[in-house]
């Protein structure tokens, strides 16, 4: 509701009286307050507030009782943070997560400065300031409940037990590591063997039938594997060992020394010659011979689509219809297409009204003469004037 109201001096309100109220006047103000007072007491009309808030992932959304929608909001969320391996002397925050060898994954639930030596059960204030997350802090197997360990011993390894249940310890004999003493096997199979790689492998049936017979080979060829996977060394000529190992087989092609192997160079393009470019460099395909190889259309000049690098034709470029080559430019320069009337106002004046006239010394402007005046001619070998 307005409040009508009598002021005396200038301020906010307004001007003011500019002088002393009168009776009738403040007694006026008084009243139109009190009736205010009493008009707020009797309005029974709720004010707006909250009628709802949702809440979808990390926005928020309040709905007022008058339908205004307020947000969506962003709402803060706490994350971790990874600090790696575990510091001595380091300053830590809460939701701080690290590592701790052989130990496990802690994260920080007090905040607090490490100290020298990791402590998994830190307290301050009477508080545990770290959470293992992942990890034991025993490192050891034989702690674990499901693991049974009998007589250890080198190179023994775990197997699982269908009778106790557990993991139990077993020697893995002289094959299972390799022993370079001699193993004795009777009866029985062993399968699934691979191609040998290193030399002291077992190898497979297969492996030994593809081996020739007496291990002889023909005039003029070597033993390799061009197969493309891991197989006997069979005999092979020079020029297919060479076209499996350099991988490639095009007519043409020349081997080179790069600076780390020896490489295949393809075929260059035809009419390209091979050139070297000095010890330390490979060599390269490139156009052969000296002196222009490349002729570019500059101002004026035209050599069809592009730059002639074999053969072609060097002529002026097309200029409109009535226009000539000349250079207006103010310096030395290409001519380039222009009207007559362009290259006059170049050459003599561009004043309104001038004339062209041969003179003794050739072709000149005569100036525009005076309002009123008519040209005249004063005969041959006379100006005009």
């Amino acid at each position: 509701m307005t409040v009508d109201l009598t002021f005396r001096t200038l301020g906010p309100w307004g001007p003011g009286k500019g002088s002393n109220l009168q009776p009738a006047e403040a007694d006026n103000n008084f009243w139109a307050l009190a009736n205010a007072i009493v008009a707020l007491e009797n309005d029974t009309t709720p004010p707006v507030g909250i009628s709802s808030i949702a809440v979808s992932g990390t926005q928020m959304t309040i709905t007022l009782t008058d339908g205004t929608v307020l947000g969506p909001y962003t709402l803060p969320v706490l994350t971790f943070r990874y600090r790696y391996e575990w510091q001595p002397l380091t300053t830590y925050a809460q939701l701080d997560v690290f590592t701790v060898l052989n130990v496990g994954i802690f994260m920080v639930e007090i905040a607090h400065t490490s100290g020298d030596t990791f402590d998994p059960n830190l307290q301050i204030g009477g508080q545990p300031a770290l959470l293992q997350l992942f990890g034991s802090a025993d490192a050891s197997l034989s702690a674990l409940g499901d693991v049974e360990i009998t007589e250890l011993a080198n190179n023994d390894f775990l197997i699982w037990s269908e009778l106790s249940a557990k993991w139990v310890n077993s020697p893995t004999g002289s094959m299972a590591f390799q022993n370079k003493e001699a193993v004795n096997i009777t009866g029985g199979f062993i399968g699934g063997l691979p191609a040998p790689i290193d030399p002291g492998d077992a190898v497979n049936k297969a492996y030994v039938d593809a081996l020739p017979a007496g291990m002889t080979a023909p005039h003029n060829t070597m033993m390799a594997n061009v197969s493309g996977t891991i197989a006997p060394a069979i005999p092979n000529s020079l020029s297919d060992f060479l076209d499996s190992a350099l991988g490639t087989s095009p007519v043409g092609t020349i081997i080179f020394r790069r600076s780390d192997a020896w490489a295949a160079l393809l075929p260059g393009t035809d009419g390209t010659f091979l050139k070297t470019h000095g010890p330390g460099a490979d060599p390269a395909w490139e156009v052969g011979g000296s002196g222009v190889v490349s002729v570019a259309a500059g101002a004026g000049i035209s050599t069809g689509a592009g730059p002639i690098t074999g053969s072609g034709t060097v002529a002026l470029a097309d200029v409109a219809d009535k226009n000539l080559l000349a250079n207006i430019s103010g310096s030395s320069a290409a001519p380039t297409p222009h009207t007559l009337s362009a290259f006059l106002d170049s050459v003599l004046t561009n004043a309104r009204g001038a004339l062209l006239t041969r003179t003794t010394g050739g072709w000149v402007s005569l100036a525009p003469g005076l309002v009123g005046q008519y040209l005249k001619s004063l005969g041959a070998g006379a100006d005009l004037a």
